[in-house]
């Protein structure tokens, strides 16, 4: 086989993208663990949970005001280096977008992941009560270096990272 043939029938960068992806197929055992797991508690994977699941997921309370609340999740989601997609004050929404590279251990052509966090802040009575919902996509390199293909996994049903940002919200309190 010479390379006038390879070349007529499929570019090397497609053949590379091709064995990538065969060999990703082949190798999922060796993948990531991270990246496996984060496909598997998504909405796409599990279905959506029942009612009480998802409140129980995605609601949390705070011990301060919901203006204070507003300031102080609006100033930690720059500080993390998210993207401000919208806010509105009057309503408390803040929708924000955080792009995750991929980690260097996965075998499989993935570009990274990105989370689109949709925050609403409302007044419980003295304090206030945080809801958040988390819609996860991934990237994936496709045969050509300026084209992405987009994989979209839905609601994330992971537990920890709705944890995370309730944690992190908690600290920003002063005490």
């Amino acid at each position: 086989m010479n390379g006038r043939f390879l070349h007529g029938t499929v570019s090397c960068r497609g053949l590379a993208w091709f064995v990538a992806a065969v060999s990703a197929v082949l190798l999922s055992g060796c993948t990531s663990n991270a990246y496996l797991q984060v496909r598997k508690q998504t909405s796409v994977v599990q279905g959506m949970p029942d009612p009480q699941q998802l409140d129980t997921l995605t609601r949390h309370r705070m011990t301060v005001g919901a203006e204070e609340c507003y300031d102080l999740l609006f100033d930690l989601l720059q500080r993390e280096g998210c993207l401000i997609v919208s806010a509105d004050r009057a309503s408390g929404l803040i929708v924000a977008r955080r792009v995750l590279p991929a980690e260097p251990t996965i075998l499989v052509p993935m570009a990274g992941e990105i989370r689109q966090l949709s925050f609403v802040v409302q007044p419980d009575q003295q304090v206030s009560e945080v809801r958040l919902t988390v819609y996860v996509s991934r990237q994936w390199y496709s045969g050509d270096a300026s084209a992405f293909m987009t994989e979209e996994l839905g609601l994330s049903t992971d537990p920890e990272i709705y944890r995370g940002w309730f944690d992190r919200l908690d600290r920003t309190v002063p005490r």
